[in-house]
């Protein structure tokens, strides 16, 4: 059995030693030995690492905390892109700790509290599958669950079953990503509670970018790279994050969806050109990719498409202007009228392009590290 890394990327010096704390009592609760490893992004990271050294002494665990930016100066020139943040580069600054060390690896985001057994089922099947996907439970922050907590605001509003107060309240909390409390469910890729094998960490690397899709890319290609499917535990076997984020403002909902939209047409480029490709396209096929891997989003939202779904939404626009919110009032019409101008990218085909890079680059670190390993021990 390889050695376990729990795996926390950072820039939140509150939320991170909050974390610590419930990361250690879990690990001591449940037995397991692992070395915690942090990639701070907060620019606090030399402080954090004395609270992490003192904190983890009387649990007798060893905590790095790695600073995020020179973490990323001190590696070659041509292998920085890998870490870059916000999204991917730190995970792959702890994977990359985790092959040196030879280890597996629990990733945890920081806002995110280990459930009972949490750790003991993630090393429970990191012995037969190469890329595990935890549950989720409390607040989702995913746009599909933000709309979802709008739409029955509105609807409940509307239909005379909420009252003002309360649908105003469940409006802002929504615009702000907060959604309500979900019970423990294993739907879609949540990167905040996933294992990785040190098999898969040697093979291949998050994909680095300030886009919010690094972890479902990762499990959704991981087939192309690890041969196997991201493994989904069926519930009662799932380990279970509990995830308590803080709100953010007024206009996080809006970023988030136009953020996701936005990845998606990345993510499903670069699925396109590994499906009807493979790992090595040329840039006659990287070019059809980013013609036809996001066509199907991009219709959505073609001028047709987005006139008549805001002519459906009558109901929720006479409902939106009763609660009489201006700044709600403001970040629902930028929602609703999102269109092909909000998803299309530009230079999408240079962020496909970057994907391949960051694999192959990926491999060419491990590779160039084994090779200074042979030479210092011959």
């Amino acid at each position: 059995m390889n050695p376990l890394i729990v795996g926390i990327p950072s820039n939140r010096p509150d939320r991170l030693r909050t974390c610590l704390l419930n990361v250690f009592e879990a690990l001591q609760a449940e037995g397991i030995s692992a070395e915690v490893v942090v990639c701070d992004g907060s620019g606090h990271a030399a402080q954090n690492q004395e609270f992490a050294t003192h904190a983890a002494a009387r649990y007798g665990i060893a905590v790095t905390i790695l600073d995020e930016k020179k973490h990323q100066a001190h590696q070659k020139t041509e292998f920085r892109f890998l870490f870059d943040g916000p999204f991917g580069g730190p995970r792959n600054a702890i994977l990359r700790h985790a092959v040196k060390k030879g280890a597996d690896t629990v990733f945890l985001d920081d806002d995110v509290v280990p459930s009972e057994e949490l750790f003991t089922r993630f090393r429970k099947h990191l012995a037969t599958h190469k890329i595990i996907v935890g549950a989720y439970a409390g607040k989702r922050t995913a746009a599909v669950f933000l709309m979802d907590k709008i739409h029955h605001a509105l609807t409940e509003f509307a239909e005379k079953r909420m009252d003002r107060e309360d649908a105003v309240r469940a409006a802002r909390e929504a615009f702000s990503g907060l959604s309500d409390d979900w019970p423990p469910s294993v739907e879609g890729y949540a990167g905040g509670c996933m294992g990785v094998s040190l098999e898969s960490a040697q093979a291949y690397a998050f994909y680095p970018s300030r886009f919010r899709m690094e972890d479902g890319m990762y499990c959704i290609l991981a087939k192309h790279y690890v041969s196997q499917e991201a493994f989904l535990p069926f519930l009662p076997e799932a380990p279970i994050g509990v995830h308590k984020p803080a709100a953010g403002t007024i206009h996080t909902l809006v970023s988030y969806y136009h953020n996701a939209l936005q990845g998606s047409c990345i993510g499903k480029s670069v699925r396109y050109a590994l499906e009807k490709s493979g790992r090595h396209p040329t840039d006659a096929q990287l070019k059809d990719a980013c013609r036809e891997g996001p066509k199907d989003l991009m219709e959505q939202f073609d001028a047709d498409k987005t006139a008549t779904r805001r002519r459906l939404q009558k109901q929720f626009d006479e409902a939106v202007a009763d609660l009489n919110e201006p700044e709600l009032q403001r970040e629902y019409e930028k929602f609703v009228d999102t269109d092909q101008n909000d998803v299309v990218l530009p230079d999408l085909e240079d962020y496909v392009r970057r994907f391949f890079d960051v694999q192959k680059a990926w491999r060419a670190l491990n590779q160039d590290e084994k090779a200074e390993n042979r030479n210092e021990t011959g």
